[in-house]
Order: C-alpha cells, then sequence, then structure tokens
C-alpha cells in the first residue's frame, strides 16, 4: 500500500501513467516532491507503513481511502495494527458498505464519511460514521449543515486554499473540522482569525 492523490503518477510525480500499473520498486525511484516545490525534489512516493510509523505517537492519521473490498480494507487494517495506532486514525470511507466493514475490521478507529453526494448523509450516519464531509458548493443548500448535525455526526467542510476568504466562509456553518491542500496555511489562517485585534 502506498500514498498517492491521484490514480496517475503524472501530475505529483516523475512518471507517467496508472500508478497502480508499476511495482512499488519502480514507483519509489520517481521523483515525488519537485512539482510541489524544487526544495522537495528525490521525494519518494511513501508507503502506509512508512507514513504510519512517522507519525505515530505524534498526530491523528486520516485515510483517504482510494479503493473498496474486504480484501483491500484487511490489507489495510493490518497495516494500521502493525505501524500505526488505530485509536489515533480516521478512516475516510466512500460507501455504506466500507464504512460497515472498517467498523468490523477496525471498530477503535473513527470514519469521515466521505460522502458521494447530498442525499448520503442519512445512509452514512446510520452506517455510524462519527463525522461527514461536506463540500463548499453543496453550502448553496441551507438544510445540508441541519441534517448533518440532527444525525448526531459531526461535520467536516473541505476546503481548498486555507486562505482567509475561504476560511471567514466556512466558520459560520461552526464546522467541527475544516481541511484544505494547504494545511500549514489554513493553521496559519485559524491563527491569524484568532488573534485578539489590536
Amino acid at each position: 500500500l502506498f500514498l498517492l492523490h491521484d490514480t496517475t503518477l503524472d501530475r505529483t510525480t516523475s512518471g507517467k501513467g496508472k500508478a497502480t500499473e508499476l511495482t512499488l520498486a519502480k514507483l519509489k525511484q520517481l521523483d515525488a516532491g519537485s512539482w510541489f516545490d524544487p526544495k522537495y525534489r528525490e521525494e519518494r512516493i511513501p508507503t502506509l507503513a512508512e507514513a504510519l510509523r512517522l507519525c505515530r505517537g505524534k498526530i491523528d492519521v486520516l485515510l483517504d481511502l482510494k479503493e473498496q473490498g474486504e480484501a483491500y480494507a484487511e490489507q489495510v487494517t493490518g497495516e494500521v495494527r502493525k505501524f500505526g495506532d488505530p485509536q489515533k486514525t480516521i478512516v475516510g470511507v466512500r460507501s455504506v458498505e466500507q464504512a460497515k466493514l472498517f467498523r468490523r475490521l477496525l471498530p477503535e478507529a473513527r470514519q469521515l464519511g466521505l460522502i458521494p453526494s447530498p442525499q448520503a448523509i442519512p445512509s452514512f450516519s446510520e452506517a455510524g460514521v462519527e463525522m461527514i464531509r461536506l463540500w463548499p458548493r453543496w453550502l448553496e443548500d441551507k438544510t445540508l449543515v441541519p441534517q448533518v448535525k440532527k444525525a448526531g455526526v459531526k461535520l467536516h467542510l473541505n476546503g481548498t486554499t486555507g486562505v482567509t476568504n475561504e476560511v471567514l466562509q466556512l466558520l459560520p456553518y461552526q464546522p467541527d473540522s475544516i481541511s484544505a491542500d494547504d494545511p500549514g496555511r489554513l493553521i496559519k489562517t485559524l491563527r491569524e482569525i484568532a488573534a485578539p485585534k489590536r
């Protein structure tokens, strides 16, 4: 198991094509850092085990799972138990079946429902996820946040930039958590917003 946001290598590595068509040895030869900043040149695609080891005892780990199926879930569970901390793991589930499967295999972990559409709020909350992600573009429907809160689950809003104007648009919904593609920028923005004005 390895960590890569996209299904293809083209955008974030020096490789081309589908990541799953290469062996791990070939994947480990690719530069996965230069696209972001030249100072990260020669950074390699991490395995799940490497990431779990690095984060263990330091931070929670959110697994945005891209695959489905019992064999995959069992493999992920095995790695989390061996190299990580199940209680500090958040499993990002993309189907009700996956939520139920991970509740059985890794009951200590929390679950974030990466719902495919707003209509899935009830079925994911009934499946036992602790938190549901809503995209900002969905928030035009003013019934969604109350639906999430009425279901008794936490609200996660998925931003992108983490800059002030984006975050200020999300905070009125009183989310339990927010994410962004640039977590450092998001943290800085939240600190700036929270700082007392002089």
